[in-house]
């Protein structure tokens, strides 16, 4: 007498990947253990993504014996591929600023949310030799890098730095100044930026 074996069990797949609410789909793949022989994938607006935007997708195995998983695990992921773009700036692009400055704030725009943690800000004192661009590597030509305290203030889109030192109100300070911000949001689209502004808080003096 033969044997016979039948598989009256469904098999169960779960999705192990993207473990979070983000993932890049670029070469990304599922791997599948047991005796999974096929495997359909859903998306919850159909079978391909194409547009920026949150999705939900869930997979639906059979195994050799045919039987079919009835699905009940999923995962929802962003898919963005829109960098965030810098809105507004304090002190603004381009600005005379005649009071003292002691922070920096800058308020950003994305079609979805900001990763606001991996925001980092410098501020240069322009005194090199090719005035609005950021000399850093040119001898003693350097344009003077300001520091900035650790502690960030985050509100929403919008960010603040404090300045470890405020600029000085005697004069000796005032000038052309390039802030340069580099900033992601949630998905991991990044973007460096930067702008100039000016600080004179001396008065004009009468010609002797």
């Amino acid at each position: 007498k033969g044997t016979t074996s039948s598989d009256a069990a469904a098999n169960t797949i779960r999705i192990t990947r993207p473990s979070g609410n983000t993932v890049d789909l670029t070469g990304a793949s599922l791997p599948l253990n047991g005796s999974v022989s096929s495997f359909k994938y859903y998306v919850d607006t159909g079978k391909f993504v194409s547009s920026a935007g949150y999705y939900t997708v869930q997979v639906i195995s059979r195994d050799a014996a045919g039987n079919i998983e009835t699905p009940t695990d999923s995962r929802q992921f962003l898919f963005d591929a829109n960098r965030p773009s810098l809105a507004a700036t304090t002190p603004a692009t381009g600005s005379l600023n005649k009071s003292q400055i002691s922070s920096i704030s800058m308020t950003f725009s994305d079609d979805f949310s900001m990763d606001m943690t991996a925001t980092s800000l410098e501020l240069f004192y322009d005194v090199g030799d090719t005035k609005g661009f950021i000399n850093e590597n040119d001898g003693t030509k350097n344009d003077l890098k300001k520091s900035f305290n650790t502690t960030k203030t985050v509100s929403g889109n919008s960010i603040t730095f404090s300045l470890l030192t405020p600029l000085s109100t005697t004069g000796t300070q005032d000038g052309q100044y390039i802030a340069r911000t580099t900033f992601k949001d949630v998905a991991g689209n990044s973007r460096t930026d930067s702008w100039t502004f000016v600080y004179d808080v001396t008065a004009p003096q009468a010609a002797k």
